[in-house]
């Protein structure tokens, strides 16, 4: 049974476009799930600058040491676990934690001024305008009218679908995920919304522990994108099974081969709700591709 936070969704465009396959064919069911940050747009390195950008104001004060980094690292993954997910205020709260952590070892009293300087440190990072990563445009293209492609994403609903929308990206999705968290339910919970058959579909994405273990499990195919900057909460040893490209061009060239088959696409003026898309019809989140 589909739990309500697996449930999609957003649903702005107009038109909606619905694929039909010939009966056997292997575009039935199928589609190819994305992940959106550090696997198509760049977003941790607008988290990496706050974090520098902390460091030094914690230094301007005296305060802080060489263990800063681990330490805001755990303060970071508690406020992740404590809220059951991805929500807009974690990142913030781990700064001001940090701070008061280190008031308390240097014995010294929390400015409220500095708390507010912190807390819009951590906040403006939502508002940073994600850069398409190499490949991403060219990918999406290569696969838009063969397979459905749906954007699986954790966060705040509000921050990602205007980062999406500020990418440039959403018109290539048929749907998009917003979650708090993603495992193996969710997954689940997709494949049965969307009508899908998961060995007949890919997950593509750059956290072993969110995007390929328990795509993996569910029994989705997997296609692993490492990233330079993948945080520490991403990590996990691999089940195994999935393949590793080393970009997303060499990701395209896996998929590929197995999206050769156009699907016809009929058009409609009227967008429908998404009560009466029947499973497996392709709701865009964003309109018609570029």
């Amino acid at each position: 049974m589909c739990l309500y936070r697996c449930v999609p969704l957003y649903f702005p465009a107009r038109i909606c476009y619905i694929g039909i396959a010939e009966e056997g064919s292997a575009t039935v069911g199928s589609a190819v799930l994305f992940d959106f940050d550090d696997t198509l747009v760049e977003t941790a390195v607008h988290f990496d600058r706050a974090k520098k950008e902390f460091t030094r104001l914690l230094a301007g004060l005296g305060l802080g040491d060489e263990e800063l980094p681990e330490v805001l690292n755990r303060y970071d993954i508690a406020e992740v676990e404590a809220a059951g997910g991805f929500h807009r205020d974690c990142f913030p709260r781990a700064l001001v934690a940090v701070y008061r952590y280190y008031c308390r070892r240097a014995g010294r009293p929390v400015a409220s001024e500095v708390v507010r300087t912190v807390t819009a440190l951590g906040r403006a990072v939502y508002d940073r305008v994600p850069r398409v990563r190499p490949g991403a445009v060219d990918l999406l293209r290569a696969l838009a009218g063969r397979r459905r492609l749906i954007l699986v994403t954790t966060g705040d609903q509000e921050v990602q679908m205007k980062r999406l929308a500020a990418s440039g990206l959403a018109g290539w999705f048929d749907a998009v995920h917003v979650l708090p968290v993603k495992d193996e339910d969710a997954y689940r919970c997709i494949a049965q919304t969307r009508g899908l058959v998961p060995e007949r579909s890919w997950m593509v994405g750059n956290s072993i522990r969110a995007d390929i273990n328990p795509a993996r499990r569910v029994g989705f195919r997997c296609i692993f994108v490492p990233h330079p900057r993948t945080w520490d909460y991403d990590l996990e040893e691999p089940v195994g099974g999935h393949l590793q490209a080393d970009s997303l061009a060499e990701a395209r060239r896996f998929i590929e081969p197995l999206a050769k088959t156009r699907m016809r696409m009929l058009r409609t003026k009227k967008f429908p709700t998404a009560a009466a898309c029947p499973a497996g019809d392709v709701t865009p989140a964003g309109g018609t591709a570029p």
